[in-house]
């Protein structure tokens, strides 16, 4: 190609390109006081002559020639970075088919195209409705950047995170996260993540917006010079430096120079400074994104986006496994809401039909009000599953029959919502009556103050389960409870522990083939004792049967980020109180996975079919110490257990 063809396609290829304490009250986000006037007019701003690219990798001497081809086609950086380009340029013996693309292309989409570098749609653009309500659907919008124009549908796959920081001078929520440090970003967010700068006007409603946006974009272009190349690029093609400005609530979306389409009306509706929209494309909080969470040294952080971002993936890989299995529905409850407690009697299938199943889960979501953090629980307290008996002759009043028999434990997120799927297949021992069942759900009532205001915390609560079928597999059958708190009673855990759980005989039933221990263990209480036992300590658990010795610790326990570690594997993140921290047996915003452990050889080997059982500290049986400096807000150290055998055939 001559050059008098390059020079006439620079401006169309431009064209082409255009669409190219452990549970203090939270720290809420600031409210932004409307300007209710209209908006200044604005001068129309052109193209920018010149693409700002970053710091670009360049050969020590490029030719010319292929500076002025790449130069035609600085506007794919989103998929092609100019110093990319370069090097097919510069290599064009060593790879002649991206060479002829780049000899041959017009434009942009025809590059990318031919060079088969272009991501895929694998979920299309939502048709609608939007809206810039929490899980709403987020609409199209268009934006002019440090890098050039960026359009939202254009760019949509489906298969990345979408994250917002928006500056309001005079904030310190929004002027601390925009000056916190780059570095643990750029090292701890999904390679999917995409990030946004975009800034409102100051507080004196003098308009710096794209100073500011600039100066952050300084920054990270210097951030990236200390990272490996192939960071650099990667990043470079998914952090958007945005020139035009964030309406302030009640300013006039639409007027020139202001973000447009979607992204404007968050502004002008909303009034957000940090907002996301995930892989569904749904708009979401970003919640509480101080670190530490809470405490004197809390100061919001750009670093807590990267838990979203694992979290929105662990979403969509969640789902999809769902999806792909063949399973029975039984729903407990279905959007109901509860501030405390929910009993219902659930239709199961008849008992023929259960014997065909051998696998079984429980799904829970906990939402609240509006989708708004605010709304949700500001504690951490668990929330339990029990089977009820029937009522009968005996005690014809439902209220009276008891609930001995915990086959689900979570914990309640704190300022955030949250969906778990947890095995619960020991259960199928219990549940294999089929029939009519009555279940209890259940977690201390709260009550929250936002922004002054006082209220009940509203559960709204989904719970089902699924039951499937995994070929000739076995099934468990029968059940023996061994400890268990029939009723969300707390078991102190202090030097008579031990004592209190005597060696207990097993009675396997006919016909069992295999043996199975089931335990939910959670410690609770902290600051009152050395150790900080029991939600903080490292409390073992021994069971020996037949002289087969079987244990679970918690290492975790104690640990900075314990629980920030699973933010992709089911913690819910960025919530609003202190949750980052590793914890015995559960985790802040998480389902409770139950210690399941093959007991068969113990059983078999058992002459007297004794089983026995003690908890440890540092290997030895607890005695707790009062601690020299007790906290106030704190409280002694409790068990939370529920042990059974459960026996499949």
């Amino acid at each position: 190609m001559g050059k008098g063809r390059w020079i006439v396609v620079a401006g169309l290829a431009g064209l082409l390109a255009c669409g190219g304490g452990e549970d203090d009250e939270p720290k809420t986000e600031p409210d932004i006081t409307a300007d209710a006037g209209v908006a200044d007019d604005v001068v129309a701003v052109d193209t920018p002559s010149t693409v700002d690219s970053g710091p670009i990798d360049k050969p020590d001497a490029a030719e010319p020639d292929c500076a002025a081809r790449c130069g035609d086609f600085a506007g794919c950086y989103l998929d092609l970075l100019p110093e990319e380009c370069l090097e097919i340029c510069e290599q064009a013996e060593s790879r002649p088919k991206d060479f002829a693309c780049l000899k041959s292309s017009i434009g942009c989409k025809e590059l990318v195209g031919c060079l088969d570098i272009g991501a895929k749609v694998t979920t299309p653009f939502a048709a609608g409705p939007y809206g810039t309500e929490p899980r709403q659907t987020a609409g199209p919008f268009q934006v002019r950047t440090a890098r050039g124009f960026y359009s939202f549908q254009e760019r949509w796959t489906g298969d990345y995170t979408y994250f917002f920081i928006v500056r309001s001078g005079g904030y310190p929520y929004t002027e601390n996260m925009w000056k916190a440090p780059l570095e643990p970003l750029l090292e701890n967010a999904p390679a999917n993540a995409h990030f946004f700068f975009v800034a409102m006007r100051d507080e004196d409603k003098t308009d710096n917006h794209e100073a500011h946006v600039l100066e952050m974009k300084a920054r990270w272009d210097d951030a990236l010079t200390k990272v490996a190349k192939a960071d650099r690029r990667k990043w470079r093609k998914r952090v958007h430096f945005v020139l035009d400005r964030m309406p302030m609530p009640g300013e006039q979306v639409g007027a020139k120079g202001f973000a447009d389409g979607w992204l404007g009306q968050v502004g002008e509706e909303q009034g957000r400074f940090c907002f996301a929209i995930d892989r569904r494309q749904k708009t979401r909080e970003c919640g509480n994104v101080a670190w530490p969470p809470t405490g004197t040294a809390a100061i919001q952080s750009l670093s807590t986006l990267s838990f979203l971002g694992r979290h929105f993936d662990f979403e969509v890989f969640r789902d999809a496994q769902v999806a792909k299995q063949s399973v029975t529905e039984v729903a407990f409850t279905k959007g109901k809401k509860t501030y405390s407690e929910m009993v219902r009697y659930v239709d199961f299938p008849s008992a023929a039909e259960m014997a065909d199943f051998n696998r079984l889960a429980v799904d829970l979501s906990i939402t609240c009000e509006g989708h708004r953090g605010r709304n949700c629980a500001g504690m951490h307290e668990m929330i339990q599953l029990h089977l009820c008996d029937l009522p009968s002759a005996s005690t014809p009043v439902h209220g009276e029959t008891p609930c001995e028999q915990e086959i689900a434990r979570w914990s309640v997120a704190s300022g955030a919502e949250g969906r778990w799927i947890t095995d619960i297949t020991p259960a199928l021992a219990l549940l294999s009556a089929g029939g009519t069942r009555r279940l209890r759900l259940f977690t201390p009532s709260q009550k929250r103050t936002v922004s002054g205001n006082t209220f009940d915390v509203k559960f709204i609560i989904d719970l089902r389960f699924r039951l499937s079928a995994e070929g000739d597999k076995l099934r468990p059958f029968a059940s023996q409870l061994l400890w268990g708190d029939p009723a969300a009673t707390f078991e102190p855990f202090d030097a008579a522990y031990n004592s209190r759980h005597k060696p207990t005989k097993l009675l396997p039933p006919d016909g069992w083939k295999k043996a199975e221990l089931h335990a939910l263990i959670t410690g609770h209480g902290w600051g009152q004792v050395t150790k900080n036992c029991a939600i903080f300590c490292d409390h073992s658990h021994h069971l020996n049967v037949g002289g087969k010795s079987y244990s679970k610790g918690h290492p975790e326990a104690g640990s900075t980020t314990g629980c920030s570690d699973l933010a992709g594997k089911g913690v819910v993140p960025n919530q609003s109180n202190a949750w980052r921290n590793g914890r015995s047996g559960w985790c802040p915003g998480k389902d409770v996975v139950p210690w399941v452990v093959d007991i068969t050889e113990g059983v078999k080997a058992s002459s007297d079919g004794m089983l026995s059982y003690e908890a440890r500290v540092d290997g030895q049986p607890y005695a707790p110490k009062p601690s020299a400096t007790p906290n106030p807000a704190g409280a002694q150290p409790t068990l939370l257990r529920t042990l059974r055998v459960v026996w499949w055939k």
